[in-house]
Formats: C-alpha cells, structure tokens, sequence
C-alpha cells in the first residue's frame, strides 16, 4: 500500500520542514499534507488554531505575552486592540474552551 503523494505545489513545505527537522506543518490546508506521507519523515501536519492551543495550553502565560506584543506589530491594516480582540475570539471561539477563553481573553463575548 503506498502512501498518498504531495500536490507539486507543497512538496517545498515539506521539504523545508524536513531540511529543518521541523516535526509540524502549521497550516489551514491540511487536505493537501495527508498524514500517511508526513508520517514517513517524521513530520505532522496541524491546524493553526490546534496549534495556538497547544502553546497556550504549554505556557498560557508565555502565549498571552505573545498575543500583547503581537498586535502593535500589525500595521497593514493597524488593528486597535478592539478590532485585534474581536478577530482573535472569532477565529479561537470554536477551539478554546469556554474558560480557557474567557480567562485568555475576557472582553470576548457570545455572539
């Protein structure tokens, strides 16, 4: 039984994790990094929001400083920290549990 073959266009991200022994691909495309493949050179792919809850499960504290040092750095477009807040509990809702959430993030709100 072989395993699946990577698309042309995402053999350089594999490439890339394996010249840097990378064990993980952060991506949104997971369909294209099937498992069975990664698996044969030590290498797995995940979901960025999986991935943010693996570091703030880690170190909730090192990734909230993360977080706070993060947003100035977005100047194409600015985001003020409302605006930053907002599109972090839209994207991170679904994957952090309620009090993970509200103690990560507590002007976040249901809706």
């Amino acid at each position: 039984m072989s395993s699946p073959v990577l698309d042309a266009g995402d053999r350089h991200v594999l490439a890339a994790a394996i010249t840097a022994t990378a064990p993980i691909i952060v991506t949104f495309n997971l369909k294209h990094f099937p498992n069975a493949t990664l698996a044969l050179h030590g290498v797995r792919a995940v979901h960025p929001d999986e991935f943010a809850l693996s570091l703030y499960e880690a170190d909730s504290e090192a990734f909230i400083a993360l977080v706070k040092s993060h947003r100035p750095a977005l100047i194409n477009p600015p985001k003020t920290a409302e605006a930053y807040l907002d599109k972090l509990c839209r994207r991170l809702w679904a994957v952090f549990s309620l009090r993970s959430l509200t103690s990560l993030l507590p002007r976040c709100t249901l809706g």
